[in-house]
């Protein structure tokens, strides 16, 4: 068959659209045309019995039309099969005169297969009058399937014989599992993910099936009911009850039959939800999100979006509620539910993600409340953003509004910048001034003074072990614990300080006495006293805790310090603070789940965090959670000179890249600096004269084909990270040496020269850059592009550190770097110009002549061009002296 377009057909009888629906050996146009497996298992079920009808009933995305068509294929051939459209409406319309019925009666009989695929919604007439067809054609000897949604199911139930394949047949099971090569293994599949669209199906799939998860048809309040678990993923009944109306039980066995995704456990009363990010939920219900609040408890979006993520933090799943209320919620509210949530993300070490809804209000948020401001400028300043904290500590204390003690927490983060660090001239300095005096009359002392005496409002005592040890003071005064914790812990804070330690001391002990689990706080102070420097000035200075306690405040620093380096990864120069906020990895990325411990090894630092880019790292192993129990090798890519790959010692059989393409794309990603890279970015430079499909397909070609070659022995690719629109590269495992190449070449255009030191630098990059990127990359205009660039910004380097060195008086190591950039660029003056004063100032006036003569040539020959006056003024000079 092939399904004409309604404008075609208009003034076609129906006689005519039925017959063209007959397949004669072609496969229906637009069905099946993605990838399919095979599946014994339901298909041996269709052909149990043959002579009843056999209805398809799933959500979308599950395989129906597959399935169906797989029986057409592999049973009859594809003769003899009518593929009936009924999601056309054509067929509502002459379902509704009786054409169907009447021309049904005249073909011919037995041995024919009907598939009514994607039937519709039908009314009690319609779906009587669909049945009455349904019984013509099997009285005739007919084979009949049908295919449809859960929620348009109205006509399955009046066939006293049948076969139903219902959503839960179509679940994939371990075997079917096992025979996909591509899919997870089967423990690591949650029931309710074990979706075709999901495990196997490309993005057309996989976005068909988010559409069919909003259920239109379906009455608001099990919409409500599916959405609530999906955004909790885990749970049991009793939560859902806070947020939809109460479900009959009817109504629970219809969803957890119809809709498995769901996980609802009607035995146990508990559900465990498909995996969908908070994106794509967004996506799919945003449109709907009034609708539903007006079915739910609460009468409005914003409300029904917080009491959502207040859920989800009850819950500990403290990124999930940030992404939720990030993309769903209005503005003001967002602030709302910031201000009453930011404790206990503050606490619990969730700073990327609390940051990441400060962002969202806006890069220069205006009319926020100074405790906003304040939270926001102690995340920037422990995530690695100094100059960040510092300006917004500078608008709090500019603020009339602001608290006593919220000027207090500013006034102690403005000692980050006691030395004039971020503020130095024209309007900045008004605001360095205004700093100073505030610091001036609201100083650390203060904030010491405050924390020593009990509050009279604290009430927590000793018992409240239910609690977080910060959150056993009042209110106003953790957040000025929090800003002296910061101030000690960060790099140019007030650590030397002997006072503000035993001051530190004294409140770790307090905390610890509360009998409640460590908190961030805590383990800031603790790790700034108990540090070698501070032990070394003060040997006495150590509070008494147990190793439990110890172990646990390891514990979150590891995790701050994983955030520390997912930031820092992610910037363009991680040596140079950007002043407009840090950076925010992806939500996948930094779930509170668990972050990365690094193990320390050579080329790491004391933390345990791999230092992007250097390669001693590169025969070490990393552990993560999201691996469980694994070693993960770090993996090396070298483009410079030809593409080589290496998994920790082991480098990767160039072979196993089946397609050069496949290598195309890891240079494309690892050019990017392993940062997020939208999809349709990819396939604009992987396949710039496709469109459509052709580009997607492309593109999961290429993707299956990577992952294949740069997998672990157990099958899994922890190196590549695809989303719903983007990928990249996971930065904790993968280093390059275009990173190095960025690495020293910042050093040699910026950094002040040190010939010993820049001798090896060239060594170095003399045996990094051993040719140019991917030479035998001829095709792809975006590599081709960027090794002119790279080459360029090489010479640029070059040039720049040889000029640097003479202005030093060392032009014999300025001569290394400048004959060097000739060999790569030998048509630039301000090359031959730097090598003409380097042999001036070593006494080769003869070859400085020759070099001049040499640039002339090139420059009128290649371009047309004379030289400069100043390259002229050089000889001019050589000739004076010869004089």
């Amino acid at each position: 068959m092939l399904r004409v377009g309604v404008e075609s057909r208009k003034g076609i009888e129906m006689k005519d659209f039925l017959l063209s629906a007959a397949c004669n050996g072609r496969r229906p146009h637009g069905v099946g045309s993605g990838r399919r497996v095979a599946r014994p298992r339901l298909m041996q079920k269709l052909m149990g019995e043959r002579g009843v009808a056999r209805f398809l009933v799933a959500p979308t995305g599950f395989g129906k039309s597959s399935l169906a068509l797989q029986y057409a294929e592999e049973i009859m051939g594809l003769t003899h099969v009518w593929w009936i459209d009924a999601d056309d409406p054509c067929f509502l319309r002459d379902l509704d005169n009786g054409r169907i019925r009447e021309t049904v009666s005249g073909l011919a009989g037995e041995g024919q297969l009907a598939v009514f695929d994607d039937v519709p919604y039908l009314d009690e007439e319609r779906s009587q009058a669909f049945s009455g067809i349904v019984d013509d054609l099997l009285e005739r000897g007919w084979e009949v399937i049908a295919a449809t949604c859960p929620p348009y199911d109205s006509f399955s139930e009046r066939q006293s014989d049948r076969v139903y394949v219902g959503a839960s047949d179509f679940l994939l099971d371990d075997a079917e599992l096992a025979a996909y090569e591509h899919a997870a293994p089967a423990a690591d599949l949650r029931d309710s993910e074990r979706i075709g669209a999901l495990v196997w199906g490309g993005a057309r799939e996989t976005d068909a099936f988010l559409k069919g998860v909003a259920m239109d048809g379906m009455p608001a309040e099990m919409q409500l009911a599916v959405f609530v678990m999906l955004v909790l993923q885990d749970g049991v009944f009793e939560d859902v009850a806070m947020f939809a109306k109460p479900l009959k039980q009817d109504v629970r066995s219809f969803l957890g039959a119809g809709f498995p995704y769901a996980g609802m456990d009607l035995t146990d009363e508990c559900f465990s939800s498909c995996r969908l990010s908070i994106a794509q939920l967004v996506e799919v219900f945003g449109s709907r999100l009034d609708r539903l609040a007006a079915a739910s408890v609460h009468a409005n979006k914003d409300v029904l979006v917080m009491r959502l993520a207040g859920e989800l933090m009850r819950k500990g799943r403290h990124a999930r509620a940030c992404d939720l209320v990030s993309v769903a919620c209005g503005r003001r509210r967002r602030s709302v539910w910031l201000e009453e949530h930011q404790d206990a993300l503050f606490t619990t070490c969730s700073l990327v993600e609390a940051q990441r809804v400060f962002a969202s209000l806006g890069e220069h948020p205006v009319k926020l409340k100074p405790a906003i401001l304040v939270h926001a400028a102690l995340r920037c300043a422990l995530l690695g953003d100094v100059c960040r904290a510092v300006e917004l500590a500078a608008r709090v204390l500019g603020q009339s509004s602001a608290d006593r003690e919220c000027k207090m927490a500013a006034a102690l983060l403005c000692h980050l910048d006691a030395g004039g660090r971020y503020f130095r001239k024209g309007r900045d300095h008004l605001v360095a001034s205004k700093i100073v005096s505030s610091a001036g009359s609201l100083d650390a002392d203060d904030a010491v003074a405050a924390l020593a005496a009990p509050s009279e409002s604290q009430g927590c005592g000793h018992g409240g072990g239910a609690t977080k040890g910060a959150a056993c003071l009042d209110p106003r005064q953790r957040v000025v614990l929090y800003a002296l914790a910061v101030v000690l812990s960060v790099p140019g804070g007030e650590s030397d300080s002997p006072e503000l330690r035993r001051a530190a001391c004294s409140i770790i002990e307090r905390l610890s006495s509360f009998g409640s689990e460590p908190d961030l706080a805590e383990a800031l102070l603790f790790t700034a006293v108990s540090s070698a420097r501070a032990m070394a000035a003060d040997p006495s200075c150590l509070p008494l805790l147990s190793p439990a306690r110890i172990e646990k405040i390891d514990e979150l620093m590891d995790r701050l310090n994983a955030q520390r380096h997912m930031g820092e990864a992610k910037r363009p120069d991680s040596s140079r603070i950007s002043g407009t906020g840090v950076f925010l990895p992806d939500p996948g990325n930094c779930g509170n789940e668990g972050f990365e411990r690094l193990p320390g090894h050579a080329g790491c630092g004391s933390s345990g965090i791999i230092l992007p880019g250097a390669p001693e790292c590169r025969s070490g192993f990393i552990e993560a959670p999201a691996f469980a129990n694994e070693l993960i090798p770090p993996l090396y890519v070298r483009l410079f000179g030809g593409m080589e790959v290496w998994m920790g010692d082991r480098q990767i059989d160039p072979r196993s890249f089946t397609k050069q393409k496949a290598k195309t794309l890891l240079a494309v990603l690892v050019l990017h600096g392993a940062q997020e890279v939208p999809r349709r970015r990819v396939m604009d430079i992987m396949w710039p004269k496709l469109v459509g499909d052709s580009a997607i397909n492309n593109f999961y070609s290429m993707w299956s084909v990577l992952r294949h070659a740069l997998a672990l022995e157990d099958g899994k690719c922890p190196y590549l990270v695809k989303q719903q629109a983007s990928c990249m590269l996971d930065r904790r495992y993968v280093t390059s040496d275009v990173d190095r190449f960025d690495e020293f070449c910042r050093k040699l255009l910026f950094e002040k020269p040190d010939a010993s030191e820049w001798s090896e630098i060239y060594m170095a990059m003399s045996r990094m850059y051993a040719g140019d990127l991917l030479p035998s990359e001829m095709k792809n205009e975006y590599i081709m592009a960027m090794r002119t660039q790279l080459r360029g910004r090489l010479v640029d380097a070059l040039v720049a550190a040889g000029g640097n060195l003479l202005d030093e008086g060392e032009p014999q190591v300025a001569l290394w770097f400048i004959r060097s950039a000739i060999d790569h660029d030998d048509g630039r003056e301000d090359v031959y110009r730097t090598l003409i004063r380097a042999q001036i100032m070593t006494g080769q006036r003869a070859a400085a002549i020759e070099s001049y003569l040499h640039c002339r040539k090139v420059l009128h020959e290649r371009y047309g061009m004379e030289v400069s006056r100043e390259t002229q003024a050089l000889y001019d000079s050589l000739v004076m002296v010869g004089a």
